[in-house]
């Protein structure tokens, strides 16, 4: 729990603020993310506390992606391409979560209709990375 879940949410609102100019910090940025998602995965389901945790650790990460796809949205959406398949997964893993927050559902679904909006010029490429 040394990882505090408004740190994601932060890479978020900076993405969003500085839109294409955020490019350099992507791999770094979707690297915490990612080891952040993994933490998720392994959650104790038993500890009502690290449950609470793991629910606003996914809401903060979907946050971080939702701001890092709309700065990228006018200028270069595919800086994003890469990490599709990671996105997806991480997607799936809160889809799967029987013990999800509502928020944890309606932010995961609102993040793939984003991919889709931002990503459109590339639309192709998109589904053959999945």
């Amino acid at each position: 729990r040394s990882v505090k879940p408004p740190i994601f949410s932060v890479f978020g609102d900076i993405g969003l603020a500085i839109g294409e100019h955020f490019e350099k910090y992507v791999p770094y940025a979707v690297q915490m993310m990612q080891g952040a998602s993994e933490i998720c995965a392994q959650m104790d389901t038993s500890d009502e506390e690290l449950m609470e945790y793991g629910n606003q650790l996914k809401c903060s990460i979907f946050e971080a992606y939702s701001g890092i796809l709309q700065g990228f949205k006018d200028s270069k959406p595919e800086v994003m391409l890469p990490y599709a398949q990671h996105l997806l997964q991480f997607i799936e893993l809160v889809l799967r979560d029987v013990n999800r927050y509502s928020l944890s559902l309606s932010l995961s679904l609102s993040l793939i209709y984003m991919c889709v909006c931002v990503l459109t010029r590339n639309v192709w490429s998109f589904w053959f990375i999945i």
